[in-house]
C-alpha cells in the first residue's frame, strides 16, 4: 500500500531482478550469483555514490573457483547505476549477459531496440490492481553485443515467466560495463515512452561522453 513515504512492490525472486548481469553457459543458461562477501564505498556523495563488491566463488562449467568483482555507480540526478563486472577463476572465454525479469502481470511490456543499445520493461508490480503505477526497468549496453532477446523460463519462478537478456561475448578478467535503472510512473517518468526516451538519450552521452581538460 502506497503511504506515500516507500513500499516494496516490486518482486524478483531468484532472477536476474531489475539489471544484474550473470555468466551464461550451455544453451544460455545463467548462472545466478550469490552474495557479495566483501563490500567497499568509494564514494559517498553529493554528486556520485560508488561501491565494490566481490561475491562469494561460483562454479561455473567445469571452474570451481570463478569470483565476480562488481563496481556499481550512480550520479545525482540519474535514473541509471553504471556498472562494470569482471570475473577472475575462468579458463576460457564465455559469455556474460545483464537482464530483466518478466513477470506474468505484463508478460508483453517488453522493448528491445537493438539500434540504440538498449532493453526496456513495463513491470505493474506484484499487485496491479492496487493503483502502485507502473515501474519502468531497463538496460543499455553501451558498446558491443551479441543479441537482445526475450528468453523464456523453462518453468515459471513465482510470479517471473522469462528474462530479457543482452549476451556479449566475454574474455576472463576484463571489464564489461553497462547501464541500469528504472522510473515510476507515479514519480517522475510517466510513460514507457518517456523512460525509453531516457534510455536513448543515455546511449547517445555514452558515444559522445563530456571531455574534461585540467591546465
Amino acid at each position: 500500500v502506497d503511504h506515500g513515504n516507500g513500499m516494496d512492490v516490486y518482486a524478483v525472486g531468484p532472477t536476474l531482478g531489475g539489471g544484474t548481469a550473470a555468466l551464461l553457459v550451455d544453451n544460455d543458461s545463467i548462472v545466478y550469483p550469490y552474495c557479495f562477501k566483501e563490500w567497499e564505498v568509494l564514494d559517498n556523495g553529493p554528486l556520485r555514490f560508488t561501491t565494490r563488491l566481490v561475491y562469494n566463488p561460483l562454479t561455473v562449467a567445469s571452474d570451481t573457483n570463478v569470483v565476480e568483482t562488481r563496481v556499481i555507480s550512480l550520479d545525482r540526478g540519474s535514473h541509471l547505476n553504471r556498472t562494470t563486472v569482471s570475473y577472475s577463476g575462468l579458463s576460457a572465454k564465455g559469455r556474460v549477459a545483464p537482464g530483466i525479469v518478466v513477470h506474468r502481470q505484463n508478460p508483453d511490456g517488453s522493448s528491445i531496440d537493438a539500434e540504440n543499445h538498449y532493453m526496456a520493461y513495463a513491470d505493474s508490480t506484484d499487485n496491479a490492481a492496487n493503483g502502485n503505477g507502473v515501474i519502468f526497468v531497463g538496460v543499455m549496453v553501451p558498446g558491443e553485443f551479441d543479441d537482445m532477446i526475450n528468453k523464456s523460463l523453462n518453468a515459471p519462478v513465482g510470479d517471473a515467466v522469462g528474462h530479457l537478456l543482452a549476451p556479449v561475448e566475454y574474455t576472463p578478467d576484463s571489464p564489461f560495463t553497462y547501464y541500469w535503472g528504472s522510473g515510476w510512473s507515479k514519480g517522475d517518468v510517466a510513460t514507457m515512452d518517456e523512460w525509453e526516451e531516457e534510455l536513448k538519450s543515455a546511449y547517445r552521452k555514452s558515444q559522445s561522453p563530456l571531455k574534461v581538460t585540467v591546465k
